[in-house]
């Protein structure tokens, strides 16, 4: 996947990308130095049991701990990101600057996988996604068939909680 692209032509939740737009903004416009990019978002399965199998059954480090079905990433509801410096475009693995970045992303409604893999964010939620994804396929539906179904239910959890969001915080508002 190309490095900054437009998110919003790809297969993802739609308040996945409103969050992400809104998070990406704040922090390149907070920080004189870094630049925050947009790596990857929605993957198909394959791509995600390609990138499963590097560091396994291909040759690479491991990328990965989901195959095809349990990654946020193929129901539109996570992204990983890249850090760059602003003067010569280079990649930063500097954890501390993913650590910053968390804060911000926190922020606007988006929560990091694990402390190993500080460059994905996914929606804040409090629902299983893979299971619902699993009992869908069991059923018959087809993946986009079950990624629709996934994005009403996160839209009926969010208009639950009605969650709203300003340009600094993200608040519950009841």
């Amino acid at each position: 996947m190309q490095p900054n692209r437009d998110i919003k032509n790809e297969f993802m939740y739609h308040r996945l990308v409103s969050s992400v737009v809104k998070a990406v903004s704040y922090a390149n416009a907070k920080n004189p130095r870094y630049e925050i990019r947009v790596i990857e978002a929605y993957r198909t399965l394959e791509r995600q049991n390609y990138l499963y199998s590097k560091g396994r059954t291909k040759d690479g480090s491991v990328v990965t701990h989901a195959q095809g079905g349990e990654s946020y990433h193929n129901y539109g509801a996570a992204i990983d990101i890249g850090i760059f410096d602003k003067r010569n475009g280079s990649y930063k693995t500097n954890g501390n600057l993913y650590r910053g970045a968390e804060k911000v992303f926190n922020n606007f409604g988006l929560n990091y996988l694990r402390s190993s893999d500080l460059a994905h964010f996914q929606i804040a939620t409090e629902l299983d996604l893979p299971s619902i994804y699993k009992k869908k396929i069991k059923e018959g539906w087809e993946h986009s068939e079950a990624v629709d179904f996934i994005h009403i239910e996160l839209d009926r959890e969010f208009s639950l909680l009605r969650y709203w969001q300003d340009k600094t915080d993200f608040r519950l508002e009841i």
